[in-house]
């Protein structure tokens, strides 16, 4: 039509977002810092090795509460693997070894 290009709308979008600038990127310590208080102190925990029923037994809480914490945490950070949280919690320096 009159010797323009038509773009599906759909990948307009992906075009336009490949070209956008996007937010900007977090440092590792500001998004720990977007952690409550307790899901650091579960982030801590886990990457020192300790397993759920550890945490839920120093925390006095339920092995279910530790799991929902760390459900949060993967939700907010993207950590799945143990080693995951080990190195983010060396990227961040809040293992204390």
């Amino acid at each position: 039509a009159a010797g323009e290009v038509y773009v599906r709308p759909a990948a307009a979008r992906l075009l336009a977002a490949a070209v956008a600038p996007g937010p900007a990127i977090k440092s590792a310590r500001d998004r720990f810092g977007g952690l409550s208080d307790r899901e650091q102190t579960v982030l801590r925990a886990v990457a020192r090795g300790y397993s759920g029923a550890e945490i839920a037994r120093q925390l006095g809480i339920s092995t279910k509460t530790v799991d929902a914490y760390k459900h949060r945490i993967q939700m907010k950070l993207g950590l799945e693997h143990r080693t995951e949280y080990v190195r983010f919690a060396f990227e961040v320096g809040i293992l204390g070894y």
